[in-house]
């Protein structure tokens, strides 16, 4: 009877350990972990300014933006990377194509190496610049690799594939190049055909544009042109406040409406109607009168329904003071699109 005593004690106190161990906590590891490593998490931020999901890009556009969100698990974090379709973007001068603000960073290094507060987490704002000559159909992989000082990592990514522009695409989208003379030049000169690029004659019914010729009141052994043009033959012209438009210059034009809505827009400052001046100080009418030019001035001329886009290259003053060949030979180069 005692042993059985004995016997039923001994299993009562075995499955009391049991019961005890199974209710209890897991053994903790060395230094208090649990076995479970939390890394690192990155994701992309939802912003009217920027993609957060995989996009298409205009092959006109030049670069876009993406936040990306960092955020610590059990280690600080470490390091950030960027590749574009495998290789690493690069950044500073010349052919740097990443900037980055926010994490207490203004210069983009890639890898970014992070530091400060920043090892808990942080937004970055990367402004990414494609490669030069981009077209239709072109696709690029973003990746965004995170680490930290376990080297534990997260990784996310992007894609942007370049498609055309909506419109109708330009009759000559790399542009051509035009000379307009000084009205008061060789007979036959004064006028552009915009079309061709063309010197013509001042009154020359292929001409959209013409010099307003010299200042008459100004000795001809002076320089003495006046650097105005205006338009002819019906066409009408106005100055494109390019600050006004978002990214809009003339490389990046490449359909007809795009012109078309320019010349339409706030953006284009009206012109005002003046007089060209012959050497005899004969006066004619010439509409929508450019006022004076500098180099890289946007004009959009409308000749009928057609839209010509017009960038101001050079202005040069041609006159010798001492030789009579050399006067009236100022000019100015136009870059023309339509």
């Amino acid at each position: 009877m005692q042993n059985l005593l004995l016997k039923l004690a001994s299993l009562g106190l075995i499955l009391a350990v049991v019961l005890f161990t199974a209710c209890g906590e897991d053994d903790p590891l060395p230094g208090g972990g649990s076995g479970v490593v939390l890394g690192p998490e990155l994701s992309f931020v939802s912003d009217p300014t920027a993609f957060n999901t995989d996009f298409d890009i205009e092959e006109t556009e030049t670069s876009f933006t993406v936040i990306v969100r960092t955020s610590k698990g059990d280690a600080n974090l470490k390091s950030l990377t960027i590749t574009e379709n495998g290789t690493s973007l690069p950044t500073g001068e010349p052919d740097g194509r990443l900037t980055v603000s926010g994490g207490g960073l203004t210069t983009a290094n890639n890898p970014l190496l992070i530091a400060g507060t920043a090892v808990d987490g942080a937004d970055y704002t990367f402004t990414i610049t494609l490669p030069d000559g981009i077209s239709e159909g072109d696709v690029f992989a973003y990746v965004f690799d995170l680490e930290d000082d376990n080297g534990e990592k997260a990784v996310i990514d992007i894609v942007a594939t370049v498609v055309a522009p909506p419109g109708t695409p330009l009759d000559n989208l790399d542009g051509i190049s035009g000379v307009l003379l000084n009205q008061a030049g060789p007979a036959g000169t004064g006028g552009l055909d915009l079309d061709a690029g063309a010197g013509t004659g001042s009154t020359n019914a292929a001409a959209e544009i013409r010099d307003l010729g010299i200042d008459c009141t100004i000795p001809v052994a002076q320089e003495n042109w006046r650097a105005l043009f205006g338009t002819v033959n019906g066409a009408e012209m106005v100055r494109i406040n390019t600050s006004m438009l978002e990214n809009f210059s003339y490389e990046s034009v490449s359909t007809k409406e795009a012109i078309a809505d320019a010349f339409n827009s706030t953006a284009a400052v009206e012109l005002q109607d003046g007089l060209s001046q012959a050497p005899n100080c004969d006066t004619t009418p010439v509409t929508d009168v450019s006022g004076a030019v500098v180099v890289g001035d946007i004009f959009a001329v409308k000749s009928g329904e057609k839209f010509y886009l017009l960038r101001v290259d050079a202005v040069n003053f041609v006159h010798s003071a001492t030789d009579p060949d050399i006067r009236n030979d100022d000019n100015y180069e136009f870059s023309v699109k339509f």
